[in-house]
């Protein structure tokens, strides 16, 4: 085969392509090998990003306006995620009404990452007043569904995303 004098980088391996290989089991003047890059599954790993790029897990939505002292569920995609909670639209104090959580509806489970002062979990169906007055309670059930529950005293549009 000769010797290897450069070593570029094949962008689009196809059929007749070949890994050079030296075979240290090999007879001493019979070392070097070539595989047909044919053998190997390809993967093509392009960043091709659109702007409706579907990921079947990740989900978004808005809750529309929630009265205080109501509560709402979904059931979402996979039993365990994240999810991204906030106010949609302006009014004031919204950055204590933002919280990050893990949630696990087989469990059930669910653990502050990161949320503002008026968020707080629990697991179990909301009713509307189960949690604290003046909080927003996130909680997952194991009837598979995440519930919100509006006790903060006036009726925001929630927001969320799911990883």
């Amino acid at each position: 085969m000769g010797y290897i004098t450069d070593l570029d980088a094949c962008t689009d391996p196809t059929t007749g392509d070949y890994l050079l290989i030296a075979d240290a089991s090999a007879s001493a003047g019979n070392r070097d090998r070539k595989v047909n890059v044919s053998e190997f599954a390809l993967t093509e790993a392009a960043n091709t990003f659109t702007l409706s790029q579907v990921m079947p897990t990740v989900r978004t939505n808005t809750t529309g306006a929630m009265a205080d002292n109501t509560a709402i569920s979904f059931t979402p995609i996979k039993s365990r995620g994240i999810l991204l909670l906030s106010p949609a639209g302006t009014a004031g104090g919204m950055g204590n009404l933002i919280g990050l959580v893990y949630y696990d509806t087989v469990a059930p489970a669910t653990q502050i990452l990161v949320v503002g002062s008026n968020v707080e979990v629990a697991t179990g169906a909301l009713t509307g007043t189960t949690g604290s007055d003046a909080k927003v309670t996130v909680s997952a059930h194991t009837d598979g569904k995440i519930y919100f529950e509006n006790r903060i005293g006036y009726s925001p549009n929630w927001a969320y995303l799911i990883l």
